[in-house]
């Protein structure tokens, strides 16, 4: 599995349980914590790979030189994590989504810099669960946060994280809740942010036309609804830095993604199953179409027309993963079922 790609084209991601760097044709392996136990490198901004290695015990967040190899372990506070999912490297630090199986501390998002860790903390103190899910080159970090619990059932805020301080950004309008006791139960999450710090998300209330999940935006202290596919379900899901918003949709039909931009929006594709994956900084899209009965193609949209990437040297199925800004696609060829044999593949359109 092909998980991310730099601006230089180098590769990295997972093979056999084992993370690996791509580089001029060659594939190496990044050393692992011992020998026997499993890695994954997830991110690889600015010649630094960030990622996890694995024993019998825990999950470690960690980093590699993309040069040289040189794995570097994070200072952890606490061991015991199942789960460890790198968001992003920057200047700031190295972000990570962190759980343990813990009642109160079940998912916790941290901040690593400059040997220290930060837990960025969370809304609801008897029950930590907060999820990064992006960052911005200030250092700025958005994603939900766990407000209360219904039985199995979250109520969650998006956030905004910066100078220590975690904020409620609100939804996008209130709505009941079963408890009589408890005012409000809307629900939403923050899903990215660009470099002036205009955020981007989805948020659920009651009292939105036909309960329906919608996208917005916020500036400024101010969230809105970004008006995609108005009176049905909508989310957005990357903002990049000039402005343009990627998301999908769906209204009694397949899921279709689309791309806005200067207050319009433009449907692009018809997914079925398939998803959107990413953005880069010219505004292509790229995710996975379904294309027949269990199988999808990889597909990355240029802002003028749909590219079908094919099924890729394995298929019968493949997906796009993630794309630099000079249009180079990371993904996989395979099966479409997560435990059939798959190969990473790179697909250059220039």
């Amino acid at each position: 599995m092909a998980q991310a790609i730099d601006n230089s084209g180098r590769v990295v991601g997972t093979s056999g349980s084992r993370a690996f760097i791509w580089q001029n044709g060659t594939l190496t392996e990044l050393s692992g914590r011992a020998n026997g136990y499993t890695s994954s490198a997830q991110v690889i901004p600015n010649g630094v790979i960030g990622g996890y290695t694995q024993d019998a015990s825990s999950k470690y967040v960690v980093t590699w030189d993309a040069a040289s190899g040189t794995r570097t372990p994070m200072p952890m506070s606490r061991l015991g994590a199942v789960s460890v999912t790198v968001v992003d490297i920057r200047s700031a630090g190295l972000l990570a989504n962190v759980s343990y199986n813990d009642v109160t501390a079940l998912s916790t998002a941290k901040l690593y810099s400059n040997g220290t860790e930060t837990d960025l903390g969370a809304f609801n103190a008897s029950v930590h669960r907060t999820q990064a899910a992006a960052m911005n080159a200030g250092g700025q970090i958005v994603g939900s946060s766990l407000v209360q619990q219904f039985g199995s059932s979250d109520v969650l805020h998006p956030f905004l994280w910066e100078n220590g301080s975690l904020r409620d950004l609100g939804t996008l309008g209130s709505s009941a809740c079963s408890d009589p006791s408890t005012q409000d139960c809307s629900t939403g999450y923050a899903a990215g942010i660009n470099a002036s710090g205009t955020i981007v998300g989805t948020s659920y209330t009651g009292n939105i036309p036909d309960n329906h999940s919608r996208p917005f935006i916020w500036q400024s202290g101010t969230m809105k609804d970004l008006g995609v596919n108005a009176g049905h379900d909508a989310y957005a899901m990357f903002i990049n830095d000039q402005g343009q918003i990627a998301g999908q949709s769906i209204s009694g039909g397949p899921w279709r993604g689309w791309r806005w931009s200067n207050g319009t929006a433009v449907e692009f594709a018809t997914l079925g199953d398939g998803w959107v994956s990413g953005m880069n900084v010219q505004g292509s899209v790229i995710g996975a179409t379904t294309t027949g009965p269990n199988q999808m193609h990889a597909f990355v949209w240029n802002g003028s027309q749909m590219i079908d990437l094919g099924a890729g040297p394995l298929g019968p199925s493949s997906a796009a993963t993630a794309i630099n800004d000079r249009g180079d696609v990371v993904g996989w060829s395979g099966d479409v079922n997560d435990n059939g044999p798959r190969r990473a593949v790179l697909w250059k359109l220039r």
